[in-house]
């Protein structure tokens, strides 16, 4: 009996193949070819020759290993057991099971049969129902080939975690995984701990009635692949820095408190979420942010608006933005926006850029904000393709006003007549020879004091400017001032 091999090319193998397919899905394994010494070969060119035992062990049913299906008893030690020491691929029938924090392996494929049909069930408030950890306790050390599908993981009242987490402990990393699951009632459906490194992974996500972010990462130095839907709150809040988020579609809006960030295309749909922090689609809070071709579509079916498309932080950069607006009005209110783009806009609906800053903070100002690429279609003043950025203020009283390196037009438009505006530039930046700025307000400013500027004479400058009115100057360095032209 030891002696005998199955092929996969003989009728022997093929029956053989369905007793497995029984075996796997509902525990049923053939007495006899369970049997120890019983050989399996795959047939074709280099085929190994293995036991029917160890082909068996490829793929395993958590059923095996006393999984509760019923929801009754915690199935976490069943789970565990079936992953073995990993490498294996562990299949979950329909039902529902209780897990408490479960420890995903190297090489662990998760699959369960059906999304609507396997539900795994948070048990504490405070412990996730799936961990996918690195570290030095774990060998290899690198936790990659993890496919984590085909189930819904369902929250509890009042949790604080969500309901997958992710840990890959410096120098270690969590690569080369696949990520397609629905979340429920949860705190959010997939949280990243400080020091985590993660690339070439791709998720899929359902964030359904999560009282917190779909995605909420503290990692760093990560590449993300994020495909969100059904967000009912946030989609992701980035507080790592470092990143790079080469894919992010969802429905829901985004916020990033970490440093030197990239977003690659992001795009927003659809609004499912009733609340948006700030009521701001794109929330920043940390330096030296690029976001590159942002694409937002408002339309008349949206469930939420919002008064800004993107608040920036300082030094954020902004690349070929493209909103489309299919509604009249996609804002909740007209006052207190710090940041707004609007456009190619339709149905009544302004291509502009909007700001209103007080002088309060300079992280929201427009003087903080690089314009890249062509943004004529959404300017209110059109700038020169792949050459410079727009300032614009909204004052509603003397002001401040430090002139960008890289502004060609300074707009201003302030609620009043102006008395004083203080001009100077911004840092230690000195004009080149022939560089050139448009100004344009919409009130009378009644003085304009160029004190502030240290670098070439101005005695040519307008002191003064008229309602609606503007006028372009030149720097020539041979002679060291400004004129007007």
């Amino acid at each position: 009996m030891s002696s005998t091999v199955f092929n996969s090319g003989t009728i022997i193998a093929s029956s053989w193949l369905n007793d497995v397919n029984d075996a796997v899905y509902n525990g049923n394994f053939p007495t006899p070819l369970a049997a120890a010494g019983i050989q399996y070969n795959e047939g074709g060119t280099g085929a190994v020759t293995t036991t029917v035992q160890a082909k068996l062990r490829q793929v395993v049913n958590v059923l095996d290993f006393g999984a509760d299906p019923t929801g009754v008893t915690d199935s976490t030690t069943a789970f565990t057991n079936a992953q073995g020491t990993g490498n294996v691929q562990v299949n979950v029938p329909p039902g529902t099971y209780l897990l408490n924090g479960l420890n995903i392996l190297n090489g662990v494929s998760l699959i369960g049969s059906n999304k609507s049909a396997v539900i795994l069930q948070q048990t504490r408030t405070d412990t996730p129902v799936l961990y996918v950890v690195s570290n030095a306790t774990i060998n290899p050390h690198q936790v990659k080939n993890v496919n984590l599908s085909g189930f819904t993981v369902k929250g509890i009242t009042g949790a604080t975690v969500p309901a997958v987490y992710f840990e890959a402990l410096s120098p270690y990393a969590i690569w080369n995984s696949k990520f397609d699951y629905c979340a429920q009632n949860t705190y959010g459906a997939l949280g990243m701990l400080p020091n985590s490194i993660v690339f070439e992974c791709s998720f899929t996500i359902q964030s359904e009635a999560t009282s917190g972010p779909a995605v909420e990462t503290l990692a760093g130095y990560s590449v993300f692949d994020l495909f969100l839907t059904q967000c009912s709150g946030m989609a992701l809040i980035d507080s790592g820095g470092g990143n790079t988020f080469s894919r992010l579609v969802s429905d829901g809006a985004y916020s990033s408190s970490g440093q030197s960030s990239t977003f690659i295309s992001p795009i927003t749909e659809y609004f499912w979420a009733s609340t948006i922090p700030q009521n701001c689609w794109f929330l920043l809070t940390g330096f030296a942010q690029t976001i590159i071709s942002p694409q937002l579509n408002l339309d008349s079916t949206q469930s939420a608006k919002i008064n800004a498309c993107i608040q920036p932080f300082a030094s954020t950069v902004v690349i070929n933005p493209n909103f489309i607006c299919t509604v009249a009005n996609p804002f909740a209110t007209s006052t207190g926006q710090k940041f707004s783009i609007v456009g190619p806009g339709v149905s009544s609906c302004t291509n502009k850029i909007e700001t209103i800053y007080n002088g309060s903070s300079g992280n929201y100002d427009m003087r903080n904000v690089s314009l890249v690429g062509d943004c004529s279609s959404i300017a209110s003043t059109p700038t020169e393709r792949n050459t410079n950025s727009i300032q614009y203020l909204a004052p509603t009283t003397s002001f401040n006003f430090q002139i960008n390196p890289n502004t060609s037009i300074i707009i201003w438009e302030p609620t009043t007549t102006i008395a004083v505006d203080n001009m100077s530039f911004l840092g230690s930046f000195v004009p080149v020879d022939g560089q050139t700025w448009t100004i344009s307000t919409t009130q009378t400013i009644t003085s304009i004091n160029w004190g502030g500027i240290t670098t070439g004479n101005t005695s040519l400058l307008p002191t003064t400017l008229a309602a609606n009115s503007h006028f372009r100057f030149i720097y020539n360095a041979a002679q060291n001032k400004y004129y007007v032209i």
